[in-house]
């Protein structure tokens, strides 16, 4: 079967100041998680595979290639490959062959290739739908969704029956607008009416109902989309993607237990997924199941142990929970995946002083700013480990810097 890609959606979450204190955050320790990892914006992408029917299957093609396509069918594309060539040998004309030549490079993905192919398929038979599809899901992963538009039409104009064809052209759609960030000239309207014909041709295409949720997620029309997301899972309940966006649906509207069970399944699913466990973690201590939350992102660092992204949010946790020993650990890790890292050394200053290791603290302080003298946060938090020295002109010269820099307010103590 050939394959056709589900939407990716884009959730842009806005982040905090990029260098809030750590030991100042309130509520929440994992703050710097997927839903609210500070330092960037975060762009969360799933992409799922699914099959789709209709290329020329064995019935429908000419007799000499429906052993050839029916390997395809298979997913041997090796040997239909092999069986498509000795056809076109023996007859270079048989627009059949170049189209299953065409579908098997794609598999391949030999794009170039394959557009030769599919357009000599057309230049011998002119209605032959699927080379249209074909060409548009190559314009898809090309990055040209106008191309994949005008293809996908094509295709339709020639067989307006053909499901598949209408749930690739709303993909175009999406991507125009929120990927290309094209002017909406009405993509979206059209793009959901393509899915909507989609699923009345097609009523138990998985993909459509899921497509269609995944839009009306980006269009926040939440209520909508958990209702189609749910029928996805009705009609394909091991597509782990469709969990994933439904679990972003209960997130939205804050009904995290069933953003939690959604997310065990996806990770039943794809144990090893780490976007899924972070963001399972996430919602375990958006509900206060710190234990839960903790275990999950020792399974990611399970997967990489100098995950330092990770690394950090947990120490963040520990923080919050007065576990100092444990963060320190976890921020060291972090300074040696990266000794330039100059937040690293910060953390590292915070947990000394909070354990009331001022020496430590300020040596730690000290190298953040010297990889980092532009940050007026580290030479704060030094003066107040000088202030527990008793170094109390140095504390002061410090706090000047910390107001030049710029970065925050300088404000006495921790």
């Amino acid at each position: 079967m050939a394959n056709s890609h589900s939407l990716p959606i884009i959730l842009k979450l806005q982040r905090t100041k990029p260098r809030d204190k750590s030991y100042h955050h309130q509520g929440n320790p994992h703050s710097q998680t997927i839903l609210g990892m500070h330092a960037r914006t975060f762009f969360l992408t799933f992409v799922a595979i699914a099959t789709a029917s209709g290329f020329a299957p064995a019935a429908h093609a000419c007799a000499q290639c429906r052993p050839a396509f029916s390997s395809l069918n298979k997913g041997e594309c090796a040997k239909a490959m092999r069986q498509f060539s000795s056809i076109i040998r023996s007859n270079p004309r048989c627009a059949d062959a170049h189209l299953g030549m065409g579908r098997g490079l794609i598999e391949l993905k030999k794009y170039e290739r394959a557009k030769s192919e599919l357009s000599y398929a057309l230049a011998l038979n002119p209605n032959l739908a699927e080379a249209y599809f074909l060409k548009a899901r190559i314009s898809q992963e090309l990055k040209d969704p106008k191309t994949a538009v005008a293809e996908a039409t094509s295709c339709i104009k020639i067989n307006p029956k053909f499901a598949p064809a209408y749930a690739l052209r709303a993909k175009a759609y999406y991507e125009l607008v929120y990927i290309c960030f094209s002017k909406d000239q009405g993509y979206t309207k059209l793009g959901l009416a393509d899915l909507d014909t989609a699923i009345a041709l097609d009523p138990n295409s998985a993909e459509s109902f899921k497509n269609k949720g995944i839009w009306l997620l980006s269009e926040k029309k939440h209520k909508e989309s958990l209702r189609y997301l749910s029928r996805a899972i009705e009609l394909a309940p091991n597509d782990a993607a469709i969990f994933g966006y439904r679990s972003m649906v209960y997130s939205e509207l804050k009904d995290y237990a069933k953003a939690i069970k959604d997310l065990n399944r996806l990770v039943e699913l794809r144990p090893n997924s780490r976007i899924s466990l972070m963001r399972r973690s996430d919602f375990y201590f958006l509900t206060g199941d710190e234990k839960h939350g903790l275990e999950d992102l020792g399974a990611v660092l399970a997967l990489n142990p100098n995950d330092s992204t990770v690394r950090n949010l947990r120490a963040a946790a520990y923080m919050k929970m007065r576990r100092y020993k444990d963060a320190l650990a976890d921020y060291q890790v972090v300074s040696k995946v990266n000794a330039l890292d100059d937040e690293a050394f910060k953390h590292i200053g915070d947990v000394y002083f909070k354990l009331g290791k001022y020496q430590l603290s300020y040596e730690n302080y000290s190298k953040a700013i010297d990889l980092r003298p532009d940050a007026g946060e580290n030479y704060e938090a030094r003066s107040c480990a000088l202030e527990k020295l008793g170094r109390f002109k140095e504390a002061v010269k410090d706090r000047q810097s910390a107001r030049d820099a710029k970065n925050i307010p300088a404000e006495k103590g921790l």
